[in-house]
């Protein structure tokens, strides 16, 4: 994400189908601009044998992308999810549908923890050696799983995790994110 320019935007912008061309000019934020591109250029480079100028990118009611032929039907075997935030970027293409999350390790509030994380979550949070972490570790691992079943962020989020959803989350500390994979 260091190479976030007016610059890189504009070549990232010239080389994306018309449809995330538009779907990015629409973010206000240059950083947000140049995430959803670089993402989908990514996410290009993981696909290198699909014939993308007669592949579509749609969304879902939810906002879940997908990739479709130009006959308008999703591409068979061919999952993929994407996350960005302040300094970070997780692409994942598998061949059942996937989720996953990134985010940093960042102050939350008292409200935030109550309306996302059940009790004992919440517990886990607030009585751990590092909070910020734990707290990005659960939320990842939510965000994930909500990707997966491609309903955004409307799930009863607190007990989000009893679900059957395989999860997988890890940590970098010495760069201060956490990201998950739900399948």
């Amino acid at each position: 994400m260091d190479q976030c320019t007016a610059a890189a935007v504009d070549e990232l912008l010239s080389a994306v189908p018309p449809q995330r061309r538009e779907e990015a000019l629409h973010i206000r934020h240059l950083s947000g601009r140049f995430a959803a591109l670089k993402s989908f250029q990514l996410l290009q480079q993981l696909l290198p044998d699909l014939d993308w100028r007669n592949t579509v990118y749609r969304r879902t009611e939810h906002g879940k992308p997908y990739l479709c032929g130009r006959d308008g039907n999703p591409l068979p075997d061919v999952y993929f999810s994407i996350s960005h935030c302040a300094r970070g970027l997780l692409v994942a293409v598998s061949e059942q549908p996937i989720g996953v999350d990134i985010e940093s390790f960042r102050h939350f509030s008292d409200s935030l923890l109550r309306r996302c994380m059940n009790e004992q979550e919440q517990r886990q949070i607030l009585q751990s050696v590092n909070p910020q972490r734990e707290f990005a570790q659960l939320w990842t691992c939510k965000e994930a799983v909500c990707k997966l079943r491609g309903t955004g962020l409307t799930d009863d989020l607190p007990d989000l995790l009893s679900g059957s959803e395989t999860t997988k989350t890890y940590c970098n500390p010495a760069t201060g994110y956490a990201y998950s994979f739900a399948w």
